[in-house]
């Protein structure tokens, strides 16, 4: 069965996004309403982490965005554009700004959650950056999300569904969740063996960055963010979130030094253990390789180290400033040891997770053409019909 597909915009009752506070360095406050943003909008869910907070004051005058349970939130700018989630919980008093769009559909004829995972398909997700206006970041506009077209199962089908998908992204995010506390092993044995490195309690000797390693970045070309390819033969690392950003073929531009190397994102502060031939992406990329240290040893004590953040300014010499522990080699090759035991579970769940991804993407994918609840549509076809009748 193809589902009738029918505007957003005759579907919603609310399609707007907010503004950029005004008020400085008084908008922001340690406590207070929350202001939503791109980061706090994730792909089929929500993250109030890093919520940042603004001036009750701010927050009446742009009440108008004001968020509510069940809305959907589209990131609209930037690279995260086409990100979607519902608002499943009592958000309390929050607003939304520029690049976050706020979509509230008519309950009875679009059930939030099917239009949130609706966002996660192909279709729709190729409609959203096919159709960005404006400067060079890119923007999706009211108007363009008022004529997305949405494949329209009649409402209970569309419970069924949304059952359905719920329990398959539950076990999505248990696999993260897992992911996610396997991440603190690491850090919580590099303590026990070695201390605190910002405090060095442990007394440890100590050296300065250029001692304790090369900076080895102009050892490979590096490839503009406009330039990524979606496929090719090497892949492109940069300073951003993402293990990949793109691929690249000209293999002759790939990093062209001794591997292992940590790179660290001058904007970011991200670091990340590199052990594959790769390509050196965009700008704000350091590449640093330890001149006696382990390697492992090495990437786990520049992940502990505080560097102070100073915004999208660059960070690289912050990192000049701090010293580098240095305890005996022999205690550094068994850490490393762990790290690389450690790396290779690691690389198993990885797949592990992406073969659930896969399976997820299926199910999404049918959920839209009709198949996933095609045997609970036999068994419903009168209820269904006469739904069909009422939407008619």
């Amino acid at each position: 069965m193809i589902y009738p597909k029918q505007k957003l915009g005759d579907l919603t009752s609310f399609v707007a996004s907010g503004i950029t506070p005004r008020g400085g360095n008084s908008t922001y406050v340690e406590s207070g309403p929350k202001l939503v943003r791109s980061q706090n909008v994730l792909m089929g869910g929500m993250s109030l982490d890093n919520v940042a907070r603004i001036d009750p004051e701010i927050f009446e005058s742009m009440r108008r965005v004001r968020v509510l349970r069940d809305d959907v939130l589209l990131n609209i700018t930037g690279a995260s554009i086409g990100r979607a989630c519902r608002v499943g919980f009592d958000i309390g008093d929050a607003v939304v700004n520029q690049h976050v769009a706020i979509i509230r559909t008519h309950k009875k004829q679009l059930s939030p959650a099917l239009l949130a995972y609706a966002f996660q398909t192909d279709a729709l997700q190729c409609a959203i950056l096919s159709g960005q206006t404006g400067a060079a970041q890119g923007g999706f506009n009211h108007q363009k999300i008022r004529s997305l077209e949405i494949p329209l199962p009649p409402p209970s089908e569309q419970d069924r569904i949304v059952e359905i998908l719920d329990q398959a992204d539950t076990l999505r995010q248990q696999r993260r969740q897992a992911d996610a506390l396997s991440q603190r092993i690491l850090p919580a044995l590099f303590h026990e063996m070695f201390g605190d490195p910002n405090r060095n309690e442990r007394e440890w000797p100590t050296l300065p960055l250029d001692v304790a390693f090369d900076d080895v970045s102009r050892k490979g070309n590096k490839i503009p963010r406009s330039e990524y390819l979606t496929a090719g033969k090497i892949p492109v690392i940069d300073q951003g979130q993402d293990a990949i950003a793109g691929y690249w073929d000209e293999v002759g531009d790939a990093y062209r030094g001794k591997l292992p190397v940590t790179l660290f994102g001058d904007h970011t502060r991200i670091f990340k253990l590199l052990e594959h031939p790769f390509c050196i992406g965009a700008d704000g990329v350091r590449l640093l390789r330890p001149k006696t240290m382990d390697c492992h040893f090495a990437f786990g004590l520049l992940t502990l180290l505080d560097v102070p953040s100073r915004g999208y300014s660059r960070h690289f010499k912050e990192l000049r400033s701090l010293t580098y522990i240095d305890p005996p080699q022999a205690l550094q090759e068994r850490f490393g040891n762990a790290v690389a035991e450690l790396r290779q579970l690691t690389a198993k769940a990885a797949t592990s997770a992406a073969t659930l991804e896969t399976l997820f993407q299926t199910l999404l994918h049918r959920a839209f053409d009709g198949s996933l609840t095609a045997k609970w549509r036999e068994g419903h076809a009168k209820e269904l019909l006469q739904e069909m009748a009422h939407q008619a």
